[in-house]
């Protein structure tokens, strides 16, 4: 009986609908929330994530052909915030959960997530340079949740800079976009 805000949905092949975004716990930290339901509207499962008594909020969900769902976020306490992805079972069970944390240890968040073809996920957001703003961050995990790779862009002048939009094709060729 506190905030609950939605901020990403997504519908899988099978016609189920995936909300996710933050909930207030008992402590009055927002958590991760992640609800499933069937075409008719009717809730299969509902999935939290608290952090280590922090403040986490989920930016963007997606569903993959075979009944997985995947969630990224932010979790942190203030300017240490770090960018977390959780893979789901089609029945709402986590099946791994990975933190990324920036070199500089400051503000890193999640803004989308992406699947391609292959079965891999792509996360995009900010990572914090120790001297460069708020760099693009894309995180290249396996499906098994096997971080293959980070690349970040830091544009002219060393600014903040965000990613607006991500896109994957089905050879693991990624896009992304936004401001600088």
């Amino acid at each position: 009986n506190s905030n609950d805000v939605a901020i990403s949905i997504d519908i899988d092949n099978y016609g189920n609908v995936y909300v996710t975004g933050g909930s207030s716990n008992s402590n009055m930290d927002m958590d991760f929330l992640s609800i499933k339901y069937n075409s008719s509207g009717t809730q299969l499962w509902v999935s939290r994530y608290g952090g280590l008594n922090s403040s986490d909020f989920a930016e963007s969900v997606k569903a993959d052909d075979s009944g997985n769902v995947f969630v990224t976020g932010s979790s942190g306490i203030g300017p240490a915030t770090d960018i977390v992805t959780i893979k789901y079972s089609s029945n709402g069970d986590s099946l791994w959960v990975r933190r990324f944390n920036g070199a500089s240890n400051l503000y890193d968040g999640a803004a989308l997530i992406e699947l391609d073809g292959l079965g891999n996920i792509y996360v995009s957001g900010v990572s914090t340079g120790s001297s460069t703003g708020q760099d693009y961050a894309v995180i290249k995990y396996n499906n098994a949740g096997v971080q293959q790779w980070i690349k970040s862009y830091n544009g002219p002048a060393n600014g903040n800079d965000r990613v607006k939009s991500i896109a994957a094709d089905n050879t693991g060729n990624i896009y992304v976009t936004g401001s600088s």
